[in-house]
């Protein structure tokens, strides 16, 4: 994503009758690597940030649709999605922490101090 970031200021000013096609050009790469690696990966939350990026991709061709100027609402939606991105990366990297504390059974060397207290005892069913 840093790469795209890089890449999106060298391209920002190659336009087409209002289309910003190096923008595009770009996002539409990191739609294409963000989806190779969620078919490999097999995570939910890559394909789910995958659809956001395509979906800002497509955000780009809203200037043909229109004669007006939407360069500020098509920003505020790149801006929006680009939130939800890196969103959905921050809660995937939860999930990965949390699959593998569940996988480990909590044996992840981490410790667990209930205070001496009683605990219930277990259930006979």
């Amino acid at each position: 994503m840093l790469m795209t970031l890089a890449a999106s200021y060298v391209v920002e000013d190659l336009t087409w009758n209002g289309l910003y096609l190096g923008l595009m050009i770009v996002d539409g790469l990191a739609f294409v690597a963000l989806w190779l690696i969620a078919e490999r990966a097999g995570r939910w939350w890559i394909v789910l940030a995958s659809a956001f990026q395509l979906v800002g991709v497509l955000a780009y061709c809203a200037p043909l649709l229109s004669s007006e100027p939407l360069a500020w609402a098509l920003f505020t939606l790149i801006w929006g999605l680009w939130f939800l991105i890196v969103l959905t990366f921050f809660f995937g990297v939860w999930e990965v922490e949390a699959d593998r504390r569940f996988a480990l059974g909590g044996r992840d060397g981490s410790t667990m101090d209930d205070g001496g207290r009683a605990r219930a005892a277990p259930s006979m069913e």
